[in-house]
């Protein structure tokens, strides 16, 4: 197998697999999905030094919790889009005419996990997850584009200084 194959399988992989993740994550029941967030917050807290606990803690956690849950509904999209526009870009898909698929794929899994979501116990189907998923995805897939602008530009600078190395 070439490179190239290896690359493409893997970076279709890696999409397949992150999607199993996020699915992971909103299968959780509401009860384990708040603790999880709660657990995040309160490590969060310790890290930056505050000293909280008991009352505090939990009026702290109560706070911040939806803005941290939101944060990590971005974050989860910002990285599938990256990674699928990773995948489409490794089958040459990474165009002006092929612009419109990797954030339609990330669209398309964000409802479908909020669908997902639907059936899961103390979870809820949200227009606005689906927008935050979205917009982390937009995130992802233009940082993805810059990315791959900075390596083009680089890239040129070798072959015009002439050290590319032709091994």
């Amino acid at each position: 197998m070439s490179k190239r194959t290896v690359f493409r399988v893997l970076s279709v992989i890696t999409v397949v697999l992150w999607m199993a993740v996020i699915f992971w994550f909103s299968s959780k029941v509401a009860k384990e999905s708040d603790a999880m967030s709660d657990g995040l917050i309160a490590k969060m807290t310790a890290l930056f030094g505050f000293d909280l606990e008991g009352e505090a803690l939990l009026e702290f956690i109560s706070k911040w919790q939806f803005l941290v849950r939101k944060a990590a509904h971005f974050a989860e999209y910002a990285v599938l889009g990256f990674l699928v526009a990773n995948s489409f870009n490794s089958f040459g898909l990474f165009s002006k005419r092929w612009a419109f698929f990797p954030p339609a794929v990330s669209l398309l899994y964000a409802v479908s996990d909020e669908v997902h979501q639907y059936f899961v116990p103390g979870r809820a189907c949200r227009f606005l997850d689906v927008s935050i998923d979205f917009c982390g995805a937009a995130v992802g897939i233009g940082l993805f584009w810059v990315l791959l602008r900075i390596v083009g530009v680089l890239s040129k600078r070798r072959v015009k200084n002439g050290t590319e190395n032709n091994t």
